[in-house]
C-alpha cells in the first residue's frame, strides 16, 4: 500500500492514520510505503513524520518505507493507480518494479 499526503499537518496525519488503524487496514498488508510529504508541519510538537507513523502503525511483520519519492515531491516516481508494484526490501536495500 502506498500512502501520500501533499500537505501533512501532524493533526491531520494522526487522524487519518488512526482511522486506517481502526478499520484494520494495516493488519493484512505485505508492505507499506509513505511518500515524502511536500510540506510537514509538526505544529511545534518536535515529532518527526516517521515517529508519528511508528507510534500509530506500530511494529509490523512487513517492510515500512518512509519518505519515498512519489506524489507531490521532486524527484517523483510515478506509480500508476491500480498498477502492480513488486517491492523487495532486504538488509536495508530496496528494489522496486512497477507494472502498468
Amino acid at each position: 500500500m502506498v500512502l501520500e499526503d501533499e500537505d501533512a499537518t501532524i493533526t491531520l496525519e494522526e487522524r487519518s492514520l488512526n482511522a486506517l488503524k481502526l478499520y484494520k487496514i494495516f493488519d493484512n498488508l505485505k508492505g507499506l510505503i509513505f511518500s515524502k510529504p511536500e510540506i510537514y508541519n509538526n505544529k511545534n510538537s518536535g515529532l518527526k513524520y516517521e515517529e508519528l507513523i511508528d507510534e500509530i502503525v506500530g511494529k509490523r511483520d512487513y517492510p515500512i518505507i518512509y519518505n519515498f519519492d512519489c506524489g507531490h515531491t521532486i524527484p517523483s516516481i510515478c506509480i500508476p493507480q491500480n498498477g502492480i508494484m513488486n517491492l523487495v526490501a532486504k538488509n536495508g536495500e530496496i528494489k522496486i518494479k512497477i507494472e502498468k
